[in-house]
């Protein structure tokens, strides 16, 4: 996925959608083909010549390779373009965006200040295979810093951090709640089940309609799946709240955090998301060996909110510098 073309990609979507206001906003219908392919693309392809000036393309479309993409409004959470849009894949980290917007829910709801809350690294969160933020064992974070260490590394080790953490909270708040004294730790595995359960209540409030969330980290899991339309409104909803743009947009962050002895250390992570650098906002990469390729990008064009998502994409190549010519290539993360 070049950023280049997914630029031209975005302009060219979004000035058919201008001509096309009333007609093509990607509702389901199972007997039209239209359904997921509202915008009339072939094989993923965005329909239009540039002979035609009934399809005014600029420029020759862009091949696009993922199996599975979408254009969303990301104002009101509506498909306006996509192809195999409600198709259920495997997302990859693609999964943290719903991490992060219930850790952000549950912060709200239980009244949590995410700078002055510790959270310490437990012995399976810091052995977590994948992509990594490279937290320890014993170290203590504050839960606002490993935000930014989670998503953007895509830390596997923070997210299961942040599962076992707010999942104790959603455990503690319970018992409050029945009048009952909690117990004074919480397992780790009933943690992790309380947490993902909550990012499933998330995900039923938010209308996500074809998705299931298994795991905090996006690793392959073949329960853990999702469509682009819900991802697409995923990530409006997620962009609405001004915390979490915080976060997606940053594209370097550091902070200090604390070992298991209390000696202080600095860490420092940077953004896996190279189109931050050419005027996107958000929102995250990912990578696995099932689901592919993967991303979720958010920019302001033409004074709208567009989000496009990408699933299993053939390429995991990002250009680094906007003009072809001088332009290298970088690698995403291998894993999650």
């Amino acid at each position: 996925v070049h950023g280049n073309i997914f630029q031209q990609l975005l302009n060219q979507l979004f000035f058919k959608f201008k001509k096309n206001m009333g007609s093509c906003c990607g509702k389901s219908n199972s007997n039209n083909d239209q359904a997921n392919n509202p915008s009339g693309e072939k094989n993923g392809q965005p329909a239009g010549n540039p002979d035609n000036p009934q399809q005014p393309w600029n420029t020759p479309p862009p091949a696009v390779t993922a199996k599975n993409w979408c254009v969303t409004d990301g104002k009101t959470g509506e498909m306006l373009f996509g192809f195999e849009a409600q198709k259920k894949k495997e997302m990859a980290s693609l999964t943290k965006i719903m991490t992060l917007y219930t850790v952000l829910r549950l912060a709200k709801k239980y009244n949590i200040n995410l700078k002055e809350t510790d959270v310490k690294v437990s012995l399976e969160a810091s052995r977590i295979i994948g992509t990594r933020a490279e937290i320890v064992e014993g170290d203590t974070y504050k839960a606002y810093d490993l935000q930014f260490a989670m998503m953007l590394p895509s830390g596997n080790d923070v997210a299961q951090c942040f599962s076992e953490h707010f999942g104790a909270v959603i455990q503690r708040e319970n018992f409050k709640e029945q009048g009952k004294p909690a117990p004074e730790n919480c397992a780790l595995v009933i943690a992790r089940k309380l947490f993902i359960h909550e990012m499933n209540q998330s995900a039923i409030e938010i209308g996500l309609t074809h998705s299931k969330f298994d795991n905090p980290t996006g690793l392959g899991d073949t329960f853990n799946k999702s469509t682009t339309e819900d991802l697409g409104k995923l990530c409006a909803a997620a962009m609405a709240i001004p915390e979490f743009r915080e976060v997606v947009k940053c594209p370097k962050y550091k902070c200090i955090g604390k070992d298991k002895s209390g000696k202080e250390k600095e860490r420092g992570w940077e953004n896996t998301n190279k189109l931050l650098l050419k005027g996107y906002n958000g929102v995250k990469t990912g990578i696995t060996p099932n689901a592919g390729p993967c991303l979720a990008a958010s920019i302001e064009t033409k004074g709208r909110l567009l989000i496009v998502i990408l699933l299993n994409s053939k390429s995991c190549l990002l250009y680094t510098s906007p003009s072809p010519r001088d332009a290298t290539l970088t690698r995403m993360p291998s894993s999650a």
